[in-house]
């Protein structure tokens, strides 16, 4: 088995391009797949729509942005070369912490719905 190595160099976006343009295909199968995971109830305990879901990841990307600007330049212009969102790219970049945000969103959205239910 051959081990395929991308070498990367320059600023963080510019080694975000080199990687998003030289592995798109597999870095879209991949987004596809974990997108299909976050959304089908397997990892979060219940279903979301596709759209619920990337607008949770959209609601993070000022977070990530904020956290370290460097990896967040590198991330975009990776998403941007593969031909993903930069909010798939959050999904992707850190699924097990997304899927607790999902979690958690659906966790709270069943609390406001059964305190409006008793009212």
């Amino acid at each position: 088995m051959s081990v395929r190595v991308t070498r990367l160099a320059g600023d963080p976006a510019a080694r975000g391009r080199t990687h998003g343009a030289t592995w798109a295909a597999q870095i879209r199968a991949y987004t596809a797949e974990r997108v299909h995971l976050a959304s089908n109830g397997s990892w979060a305990g219940r279903p979301a729509t596709r759209a619920d879901i990337l607008g949770l990841a959209e609601e993070r990307v000022p977070l990530h942005r904020a956290y370290d600007p460097e990896v967040f330049a590198e991330m975009e212009a990776m998403a941007a070369a593969a031909g993903i969102s930069t909010a798939e790219a959050v999904i992707v970049g850190g699924f097990t912490d997304f899927v607790d945000a999902v979690r958690a969103r659906a966790t709270m959205s069943d609390a406001k719905q059964s305190s409006e239910e008793s009212k």
